[in-house]
């Protein structure tokens, strides 16, 4: 019995929508041996999404709108659905990686939020983040189910993590000492690889 299963992955800088014929394991395994057709695809900076906050009446889930363009025009759109905010959220991270040169420099702004890691963790996901005890990051994103979207300062690392094991730096104080830190052990990293 053939089942026909979506699954929508980034390659190359765009994206597919993709129908497997029965269940692989490990898609990405797959993807090099199995027959897959592409109905739809665009390069990643002509993707568009709106974040659906509001829900729709009748459709329970977290919704958001992607928009496939080419150039100014659109292509192809599509409403899609995740379980849970954490998982939209991921999703739309996925699509939109920001840059991250452009983190680090909001991770060094006046005053972020911050968290510090209070037990170690794992990642268990390509996009989570692995955390040691005491690491500090710039808390981009925190949904209601209980996921974080951070940066870790001391290295640029980002990735997302269960909020089970951070705690907020609510310090003002405490945070502005973090970014100084922060911002000296990179010159001196500097001084050294120029040395």
């Amino acid at each position: 019995m053939k089942r026909h299963h979506k699954y929508r992955t980034r390659a190359g800088g765009l994206l597919y929508k993709l129908v497997y014929e029965n269940s692989p394991q490990d898609p990405a395994v797959h993807l090099a041996t199995w027959k897959y057709l592409v109905f739809v695809h665009a390069k990643i900076g002509e993707l568009k999404v709106k974040d659906l906050s509001l829900k729709l009446q009748g459709v329970s889930g977290f919704l958001f709108h992607l928009q496939l363009c080419e150039g100014p025009q659109l292509k192809h759109q599509i409403l899609l659905k995740a379980n849970t905010e954490s998982g939209k959220q991921r999703w739309i991270t996925a699509m939109f990686p920001s840059d991250p040169l452009e983190d680090m420099e909001q991770a060094t702004d006046d005053d972020i939020s911050q968290v510090q890691c209070i037990k170690s963790y794992q990642a268990q996901e390509h996009d989570e983040l692995t955390l040691e005890k005491a690491d500090i990051l710039h808390a981009k994103t925190i949904t209601s189910d209980g996921w974080v979207q951070g940066i870790r300062l001391s290295d640029g690392e980002r990735g997302w993590f269960p909020k089970a094991y951070v705690e907020e730096i609510t310090s003002r104080s405490a945070r502005l000492r973090n970014l100084r830190e922060n911002i000296r052990i990179k010159c001196v990293t500097q001084k050294l690889q120029r040395d």
